[in-house]
């Protein structure tokens, strides 16, 4: 991976920094998984370029974005997955609130890609200058406790407002890990030790998907 500038970019506009985790923190709110932009709308998509070419750049600027996160942790209150933590680590040369992994994925890929984080943040909603703003004017953070911020609909679980947040069972947050077939073979290992012997329709069905995992070869994909 390259250690040189890199570039933040998204349409019409890049921001250089001293390396691609200065471009990637430099762009990142509180749980480091979306941007927040003091000049453009804080949905716009971006992406980081490397270089080795001799260019310069000069030093970052503290929009008190990451404070201000600190304050408001509303992403980590409403996330239903429980998956960000309030207190700041230092992880891969960034220091940032920490999501876990195994608590954000499985929600994420059973409900669409989730977003919560995104959609109950305040400058995601209402943008950074009216955040700010009133957070001066006030001390508080603008449509924290509201419907219109915190409230979120998760399909066939209903919706969700204010202090109140989905439940899932141990089960819901188990993520196969390894190769296909190791998963596949422990999986048959569980059921032999809690059902006994299977039926031979079991069986078949076991070595159908065996024989494809082994049509596949060494391919890894589609492995977890």
């Amino acid at each position: 991976m390259s250690t040189g500038p890199a570039c933040v970019v998204i349409p019409g506009k890049c921001w250089l920094a001293a390396s691609w985790r200065a471009a990637a923190a430099a762009s990142s709110a509180l749980d480091g998984t979306h941007p927040v932009f003091t000049q453009v709308p804080p949905t716009v998509p971006r992406s980081i370029i490397t270089t080795d070419a001799p260019v310069t750049y000069d030093q970052p600027v503290d929009y008190g974005i990451h404070q201000f996160c600190q304050v408001c942790q509303d992403c980590v209150n409403r996330c239903p997955g429980r998956a960000l933590v309030k207190e700041k680590v230092w992880w891969r040369g960034v220091e940032k609130n920490k999501l876990i992994y195994e608590r954000c994925r499985p929600v994420m890929a059973r409900y669409d890609g989730c977003a919560v984080c995104m959609k109950t943040c305040p400058i995601q909603r209402f943008g950074m200058p009216a955040v700010m703003e009133h957070y001066v004017a006030t001390g508080q953070v603008l449509g924290k406790g509201t419907h219109l911020l915190e409230g979120y609909t998760f399909m066939e679980k209903g919706y969700f407002g204010p202090g109140e947040l989905p439940m899932f069972d141990r089960n819901f947050f188990e993520i196969p890990h390894g190769r296909n077939e190791e998963w596949l073979f422990q999986q048959f290992k569980e059921k032999l030790v809690k059902e006994g012997i299977p039926s031979q329709e079991e069986l078949v069905g076991f070595a159908r998907d065996v024989k494809k995992i082994i049509d596949k070869g060494n391919s890894t994909l589609g492995d977890e």
